[in-house]
């Protein structure tokens, strides 16, 4: 009897944790294409700046040549911005995974609801069924952040999980807080 309540345990924490996973990768993907819109914004108004700051007068000390290799620069990463941007379909993919995650919810709450592992086996098929009609996944950001927020989990777990998690944000969203922080903070540092 333990065996079989360790087994239904187990579903349910899978099932928990795809369904949170889910839910948690669309919120990431809205949030990343809101980053990537602003970080796309902001750098046009940064090259508007630098290209118009010569016209104006606002320093004697820098040359029109800096004005123009810092406009430069600035345009080059906003091509690589637009470009990794142009393939993504960020919103469709977090619409799609959004209605697996509710899809899995309901299997879920199914799920708690019956301790008969004769039902819990048809709710696992239907749950590994959902999972295959989806045809994205979502990351390992997805499932650390998670983790990090489980109760059952012990405070050097949970620890772990929070640092994996910082670490994938890092390198998911980097790049875009770098370049919306980083180019005012060179330019007005060399003023």
């Amino acid at each position: 009897m333990n065996v079989e309540n360790d087994n239904i345990a187990n579903f349910l924490n899978d099932v928990y944790i795809t369904k949170s996973a889910r839910f948690c990768a669309e919120r990431r993907l809205r949030r990343k294409q809101l980053l990537a819109n602003i970080t796309i914004s902001v750098l046009s108004a940064y090259i508007i700046c630098v290209g118009a700051a010569p016209l104006y007068e606002l320093t004697t000390q820098l040359t029109l040549s800096y004005y123009q290799f810092t406009s430069f620069v600035l345009s080059i990463f906003l091509l690589v911005i637009s470009l990794l941007e142009i393939g993504e379909n960020r919103l469709h993919l977090a619409n799609k995974l959004h209605e697996n995650g509710i899809e899995v919810n309901d299997i879920y709450k199914k799920a708690l609801l019956y301790g008969n592992s004769n039902e819990i086996d048809k709710m696992r098929e239907s749950y590994h069924q959902e999972i295959r009609s989806c045809p994205y996944n979502h990351e390992k950001i997805d499932y650390f952040e998670v983790k990090k927020s489980q109760k059952n989990l012990s405070r050097s777990a949970r620890f772990l999980f929070l640092l994996r998690y910082s670490v994938q944000w890092a390198l998911y969203y980097g790049l875009y807080w770098m370049l919306i922080v980083i180019p005012p903070i060179i330019f007005f540092l060399n003023l």
